[in-house]
């Protein structure tokens, strides 16, 4: 603790004495606590972000990675177990391909199609052989699907005995920034209920022409 200070004059009064630890502090040591404080913050503020985006980009990864894995799935039976499919066709710049099963008894007809302007693959389907035709409503497979090619028909031959498509697509999870992901497929479905006399001239491509 600091001394009192001892009082001598007689005609003038003491000054109040100051403790020696209320000297407080200079305007550099303020200035100089700011600038390092103000490192301290931009580090921490740093390695915050730099977590936020790997945790996204991961995020985004996963999700790019359901909707293939959604896409695949849904398809790979239908396909396998088809009686016909169809060539691949583009109406009003959007991307089709049809195939035909009757392992249910019936004989129907399911089109999928890439909206190019929502980035969907949807699917629809309808009783093969039925006028008018009325195909039930478009139902979304995966979202964030782009491809310049997505379908190809490939017909059965020597080496293999049956029809098939190929989808060849990828799909896109909009993340922020440098965190989108694309995660491509490039998978081939063989119609096992095929043979090479099979036709696949038009078949269920009639829905084309309805919306």
């Amino acid at each position: 603790m600091g001394r009192a200070v001892q009082c001598t004059c007689a005609s003038e009064p003491c000054p109040h004495p100051r403790p020696g630890d209320d000297a407080g502090f200079t305007l550099l040591e303020v200035m100089v606590s700011l600038a390092i404080l103000s490192v301290a913050m931009s580090i921490f503020t740093t390695g915050i972000l730099q977590l936020y985006r790997g945790t996204s980009k991961i995020e985004s990864a996963a999700v790019a990675r359901s909707q293939v894995a959604t896409a695949y799935e849904r398809l790979d039976t239908e396909i396998r177990y088809a009686s016909a499919l169809s060539k691949q066709g583009v109406v009003n710049g959007d991307h089709y391909i049809e195939y035909r099963t009757e392992n249910s008894g019936t004989a129907v007809c399911t089109q999928v199609r890439l909206r190019v302007r929502d980035q969907q693959l949807q699917r629809r389907t309808w009783v093969d052989g039925l006028t008018p035709i009325t195909p039930s409503p478009w139902v979304p497979l995966a979202s964030g699907i782009s491809g310049t090619k997505p379908f190809t028909f490939v017909p059965a031959d020597t080496t293999y005995e049956w029809q098939r498509l190929v989808f060849d697509i990828s799909a896109t999870d909009s993340g922020e920034g440098s965190n989108t992901t694309s995660k491509p497929l490039k998978v081939t479905f063989a119609a096992l209920n095929t043979s090479r006399n099979t036709v696949s001239e038009g078949v269920c491509a009639a829905g084309r022409t309805v919306p």
